[in-house]
């Protein structure tokens, strides 16, 4: 199965969301949680030789250390069990809200007499493409003081469906020949004299 992307139109926004292919990553997660086990024989065998010997911080530390890890193991787990990245566009504003696993990681606001660069880059997301941050992903968006700027970590077909989506968004929220649109590379406002 291949990235999906699906669009929905509302009264007054539109939603973008890019379904995600996790089967080549739930093998991560297989061996995160083969760790994990490994890692709790390992923290009861110690904590136990530390309670009997210390008793107290290290005890504590180790409770503390092995959270963290089946935080990051069950965060990992959902994000891939609903892969998914979701953009909301406001039709009045041109609001760009990006969702992870059902969570707001950033909102971007688009100021069309500035830049809007989009960057097709396939291995931005290839070491963690599914955490729910706001800088990874498989879409990633960020504000500047020239406009605001998309990194695209998808296949060439998937980046240019998801920006010929984005396109002509823009071009129905404002004046078409505001825009000069250079596929996979910037999109643009135009200078106009």
């Amino acid at each position: 199965m291949l990235n999906q992307l699906k669009m929905t139109r509302l009264d007054t926004e539109i939603m973008i969301d890019l379904q995600i292919n996790a089967a080549p990553f739930k093998n991560r997660i297989l061996l995160s949680r083969i760790v994990l086990i490994i890692l709790a024989i390992v923290f009861l065998y110690f904590a136990y030789g530390f309670y009997l010997e210390h008793e107290g911080i290290w005890v504590f530390a180790l409770i503390l250390g092995y959270l963290f890890c089946y935080y990051e193991y069950r965060k990992n787990k959902n994000w891939i069990n609903h892969a998914k990245e979701s953009f909301l566009i406001s039709k009045n504003n041109l609001k760009i809200s990006k969702y992870c696993a059902g969570k707001l990681v950033s909102v971007v606001d688009i100021d069309t007499q500035k830049i809007i660069q989009i960057t097709y880059a396939p291995c931005v997301s290839a070491t963690y493409p599914y955490l729910p941050n706001k800088q990874d992903g498989n879409i990633h968006i960020h504000s500047t003081q020239e406009g605001c700027s998309f990194g695209i970590g998808l296949s060439k077909d998937e980046a240019e469906s998801f920006v010929i989506q984005l396109r002509s968004l823009i071009m129905e929220f404002q004046q078409p020949y505001h825009f000069i649109f250079l596929p996979h590379v910037h999109l643009k406002s135009d200078e106009i004299n």
